[in-house]
């Protein structure tokens, strides 16, 4: 990740669907971390996606991919992600 180049699309999308949750991050070492295999196990055929969710998955794709402004950097897709007022944080940078 580049921290002054434009995002990765992924990153806008993460934080689009994690905003509305209330969570805190910690990092937890490689080897103090095993790996789940949950995850990585292919879904059982009777527990395929259905065509509902896969219109909504392509809903919310289409949503976060053209709602998210071109222009728009990690920095400013924080601060509304955490409900700043973006005008005032903005002011309040310049000043700084």
């Amino acid at each position: 990740m580049n921290p002054k180049g434009k995002p990765s699309a992924h990153i806008p999308r993460w934080i689009l669907r994690l905003q509305q949750y209330d969570f805190k991050v910690q990092h937890i070492r490689g080897s103090d971390n095993p790996a789940d295999i949950l995850p990585r196990q292919p879904l059982p055929f009777d527990a395929q996606i259905s065509e509902e969710e896969k219109l909504a998955e392509g809903f919310i794709n289409y949503v976060v991919a053209k709602g998210i402004p071109k222009a728009m950097t990690l920095r400013n897709s924080r601060r509304i992600g955490e409900g700043s007022d973006y005008k005032s944080s903005r002011r309040r940078h310049r000043q700084e």
